[in-house]
């Protein structure tokens, strides 16, 4: 009986991992700044650029709605945070796949992939309300 138990605990807490990301709001995952001359700056960062535009943009529109006004994006700035460049961090993680698929021993293609792990967009959109 008790092993019936320690399955069922078991099997909640990973299907509640597995729907963590729907507590997580897209209010989390930017940030509003207020700039000179009644504008504003939407932030937010992620691993990948396509997501970090879609979590600023989303602030920004989302802000003005509160306001029962259109976001009008004046400017967007990626600032990229990485191991080298973009490029570079690509072309190491691609090192690492080829080394894994090659049949390298695994702490030499996870030290490639692992060098890249802490690299983010940091994508700004600034934005006026209108």
């Amino acid at each position: 009986m008790k092993i019936y138990i320690l399955i069922t605990v078991c099997l909640a807490g990973l299907s509640g991992c597995a729907s963590t990301k729907g507590f997580f709001s897209d209010d989390d995952k930017y940030r509003i700044e207020a700039r000179p001359n009644g504008a504003y700056a939407a932030v937010a960062s992620s691993e990948e650029k396509n997501d970090a535009v879609n979590y600023a943009s989303t602030g920004a529109k989302k802000f003005c709605e509160k306001k029962a006004k259109t976001a009008i994006v004046l400017s967007t700035k990626d600032k990229y945070e990485g191991l080298t460049s973009e490029k570079g961090d690509k072309l190491l993680k691609k090192v690492g796949t080829a080394a894994m698929l090659a049949g390298v021993p695994g702490n030499a293609t996870l030290a490639a992939d692992s060098m890249t792990d802490d690299a983010m967009h940091e994508i700004q959109v600034e934005f006026r309300c209108e």
